[in-house]
Order: structure tokens, then C-alpha cells, then sequence
């Protein structure tokens, strides 16, 4: 991303792989090191099968790193690329499949009062077990009591839903329109 390293790591401890992010905090402006530091508390409340699991984190030579789950598969940016390269087409079953593990992960994300606001197929994990890992929460955000605020435009513009081109304040519906655009 724009201001870490993803690591592929393998434990001595267990002989687990995992991924380590790792995000300099030397270079960061104070409010981006305000959002690290969310993203981390974020990430630590969650549990959800398809969500990339948070396992720790530490801060280490000027930088924070966080271990997180290791999908085995790659991400759905890349699978997408590989199936147009080889001229092959995803199954609408697989699509519905992989549609309905996300609306799982959106799902527990809302009802913790949290929006994604970065739904694209490079932050949809896969394994080779055939799951969805929801991803990358990093521009992510709790939202307040009344379910709308006025927040920053994040995210990837071809994802964006109209309230957020407009500049509008937006909620959780913002999820549901990237969702809708990565199925289409």
C-alpha cells in the first residue's frame, strides 16, 4: 500500500505461514499515524471466518508491524487477471459463492458498526479451501451513533458509490454499492 510492506512470513515457533504488514512510522504525518493505530484496534476486535484474522502486533525498528492470517490462495484481483489471460470464465456458482462470503464478512463489519470503504478484488483474499477473506482494513471506520457522518473520500473511485462522488455524507450503504460493482 501507499505507506507499508505486506511480508509473507513462516513462524519458527509453529511452521505457520503469515503475513506480516509493515508500515514505517517514521514518514507518517500524525494523523496517518492516528489511523495505523485504529486500524490496529480495528482489526484486534474482530472475528470472523471471512475476515483476514489480526493475530498481534509490535513495533519494531521505527515501524509497526501486524501479523495477520496468511490467505493461501492470492487475492481476487489476480485470480480475475489469470482467468482473462487464460480465456476462462468464472463459474456464476463460484461467483454467488464468493458473493455470499463477503456479504457474511460485510455483514459482521456493520453490525460492528464498522464501514470497509474499500471493497475491491484486490482486498477479497482466497484460499485454496475454496473461502473468501475479507481484507485490508485499513481505511476503515467505526461509525458514529447516528449511522452517517461526513468522512473523508477513501477508497478506489471506481468503487465509489454516488453519495461519495457527490461528496455527501455517506454510511454503510457505501459497502454495499462497492460490493455490488466488484459482482458486476
Amino acid at each position: 500500500g501507499a505507506h507499508g510492506v505486506v511480508h509473507k512470513v513462516k513462524s519458527r515457533v509453529d511452521k505457520d505461514v503469515y503475513v506480516i504488514k509493515e508500515i514505517r512510522l517514521s514518514n507518517l504525518k500524525p494523523k496517518r499515524r492516528k489511523n495505523v493505530a485504529q486500524e490496529v484496534l480495528l482489526l484486534r476486535r474482530l472475528h470472523h471466518p471471512n475476515i483476514i484474522q489480526y493475530y498481534t502486533s509490535f513495533v519494531e525498528n521505527h515501524a509497526l508491524h501486524i501479523v495477520m492470517e496468511f490467505a493461501d490462495a492470492g487475492d481476487l484481483y489476480h485470480e480475475l487477471r489469470r482467468r482473462r489471460h487464460e480465456e476462462r470464465a468464472m463459474s456464476e456458482k463460484k461467483v454467488w459463492h464468493y458473493f455470499s462470503q463477503c456479504c457474511s464478512a460485510l455483514w459482521y463489519l456493520h453490525k460492528e458498526n464498522i464501514i470497509h470503504r474499500d471493497i475491491k478484488s484486490m482486498n477479497v483474499f482466497l484460499t485454496k479451501a475454496g473461502e473468501v477473506k475479507l481484507g485490508d482494513l485499513g481505511v476503515s471506520r467505526l461509525v458514529d451513533e447516528d449511522h452517517a457522518a461526513q468522512m473523508s473520500r477513501v477508497g478506489t473511485p471506481m468503487y465509489f458509490a454516488p453519495e461519495l462522488v457527490k461528496r455527501e455524507s455517506y454510511d454503510f450503504k457505501v459497502d454495499a454499492w462497492a460490493l455490488g460493482c466488484l459482482v458486476y
